[in-house]
């Protein structure tokens, strides 16, 4: 066992021993935890999490709930973001309980409320802007009060307002718009913001090599699609959001969400995922908080819902609804963006359509 895993197993035994007195007298096993530590008692897990991301109640609970069954009682004890991890907490039963670090002690953790979006870009530019992007080929997306020009969920630009007047930045990601702009051709952004749509497209598609044009953002994909053809997840009409609750960085993964209505009116928010991430569920549950919506679907690949996903999302206090999309979702054909130049591509056949 290399020595920091050991030195965790020791420190949580300690912290265990503290609070837990009688506990720690009887049988304990050791498991791994990826941030941490974890010890699992007859109907407990205690957990060390050592990290400052605020990304483990969803794992721990998969584990309790794996090894012990939904019931058992979860003592979350963690060294930075406990603020976080005790209102993310909340939305479960039984409740988990976080612990913040306090010397050789630990003592109870108070939740806090999730910060606020930035404020909405604002002024006559913005929905020009929007059709001009469009024009383009790109979708129009306003999120955190920033415009962004995508490409299936891949950002290709953004409108940036740092100088007061709204500037278009072509790239995909900080780097790429840094490098733009460094080499100035002189190229007309739109001009070069249609041309880089042009290169993206080609790749984010369905079957396409694999290329960082069709492995980036790939949740924002799926949610594009679903926000393209909401009745896949049984919604009315969706449209991309943001939420504090799902900060988004290009490399890092991080569910999308979308906002709507279902048949019957309800309020509802998607939350769209591609891969295995045990905090889907719990990142769902505070992206409906924040965004104050009736119903939380959360969306993923038929291949990437797994048991204790179903697990995690029983213990919520509020259910949650799984939906499960086909493995051919990236070749849903949508509609291209209004006033969009340029030839279109071949339409793919429907996999959602059924053969007659």
């Amino acid at each position: 066992m290399p020595l920091r895993q050991e030195l965790y197993f020791a420190k949580l035994r300690a912290l265990v021993a503290s609070r837990w007195p009688s506990a720690a007298s009887g049988p304990l096993s050791e498991l791994s935890f990826p941030t941490g530590a974890a010890l699992l008692g007859p109907d407990t897990l205690w957990v060390l999490d050592e990290s400052s991301t605020g990304r483990s109640v969803g794992a721990a609970l998969a584990v309790a709930s794996a090894r012990l069954g939904t019931d058992a009682a979860v003592q979350l004890i963690a060294a930075g973001q406990t603020g976080d991890l005790a209102r993310k907490a909340a939305y479960f039963r039984p409740p988990v309980d976080v612990w913040a670090i306090d010397g050789p002690r630990t003592v109870p953790a108070s939740p806090e409320p999730l910060r606020s979006c930035t404020g909405r870009a604002e002024g006559e530019w913005v929905v020009t802007w929007q059709r001009r992007i469009a024009a383009a080929g790109a979708e129009p997306v306003l999120e955190d009060g920033v415009l962004r020009a995508e490409v299936l969920g891949l950002e290709v630009a953004r409108v940036e307002t740092g100088s007061g007047l709204p500037v278009l930045a072509v790239g995909v990601g900080r780097h790429d718009r840094l490098a733009h702009q460094m080499v100035d051709s002189g190229e007309e952004p739109f001009g070069a913001l249609e041309r880089a749509v042009q290169q993206v497209r080609r790749h984010r598609v369905h079957g396409a090599p694999s290329h960082p044009a069709n492995q980036l953002a790939r949740e924002r994909w799926l949610r594009a699609v679903l926000v393209a053809r909401p009745e896949i997840v049984g919604a009315v009409r969706l449209a991309a959001v943001s939420t504090p609750a799902l900060p988004q960085q290009l490399g890092v993964y991080s569910p999308a969400a979308a906002l709507g209505t279902d048949a019957d009116g309800s309020s509802m928010v998607v939350v769209a995922s591609v891969g295995v991430d045990p905090e889907l569920v719990v990142a769902g549950a505070d992206a409906r908080e924040a965004l104050g919506a009736e119903k939380l679907v959360l969306a993923v690949p038929e291949a990437d819902r797994k048991p204790f996903g179903n697990m995690v999302a029983e213990r919520l206090r509020r259910p949650a609804e799984w939906r499960s999309v086909g493995g051919q979702w990236a070749a849903v054909p949508l509609r291209r963006p209004a006033g969009a130049r340029g030839p279109a591509a071949s339409p793919a056949p429907d996999p959602l359509r059924p053969r007659r």
